[in-house]
């Protein structure tokens, strides 16, 4: 750096943030298999439709390529779709591409072909869309570099103390309240903790002694 008005332009967060993502999101051609496509509003280009609006979508009667789909408590909602019968590629990624059509005595009367993945869902919506579509999308949440400021100012930081990859995994930690009664009230020391040292330094103690027995004899 030449000057501090060339250093105040580096913006970077310190830590990462939590995202909802394909699971082997790094794998670019694995990861464009792992999407589906979907019909939103054309008039915002991210609202899934409402339920009757893609019943019309997808011809007047849902199947098992396009249908509706909904969490229980009505927060998250998808209208699946297959990618337009025209459209050119070999992937969904591929060939849902935003295109439109027309949806007749609809809410909205446009809809459009909108590419679904992982990171299209909040991280409150995650744990939902990885057991609604599974291995259609292998969605789970990610630690990764955070994709703005906003995120990053809000992903909090916490020092475990501890394996933090291994309590991330496992989806956090357990905490129970804490027993007062084992704590030593003039040092602050658990009373366990002191007790294994002292047998620690009893075996280590034992062990010396009976090496040096061995070597003397």
């Amino acid at each position: 750096m030449q000057s501090e008005t060339e250093c105040s332009k580096v913006n970077y967060c310190r830590g990462d943030c939590a995202y909802c993502e394909t699971e082997a999101y790094w794998d670019w051609d694995g990861k464009k298999s792992k999407a589906l496509c979907s019909f939103v509003d054309n008039a915002d280009g991210t609202t899934p439709l409402q339920e009757s609006d893609c019943q019309k979508a997808c011809g007047g009667s849902f199947s098992e390529l396009c249908y509706f789909v909904k969490d229980a408590n009505g927060t998250s909602q998808a209208c699946i779709t297959p990618p337009p019968s025209d459209a050119q590629g070999n992937t969904v990624t591929d060939k849902c591409l935003g295109q439109t059509k027309a949806v007749a005595n609809g809410t909205v009367s446009t809809a459009r072909y909108t590419l679904l993945q992982c990171s299209s869902f909040l991280l409150s919506e995650c744990g939902w869309a990885t057991s609604q579509f599974a291995e259609q999308m292998s969605c789970k949440i990610s630690r990764m570099q955070c994709k703005n400021k906003v995120d990053c100012e809000e992903a909090g930081r916490c020092d475990y103390q501890a394996d933090e990859w291994q309590i991330q995994t496992n989806g956090g930690i357990c905490v129970k309240p804490l027993d007062f009664a084992n704590i030593d009230p003039m040092t602050g020391a658990v009373v366990v903790v002191v007790v294994v040292g002292v047998v620690d330094v009893v075996w280590f103690v034992c062990l010396f002694v009976l090496s040096v027995s061995i070597r003397t004899q």
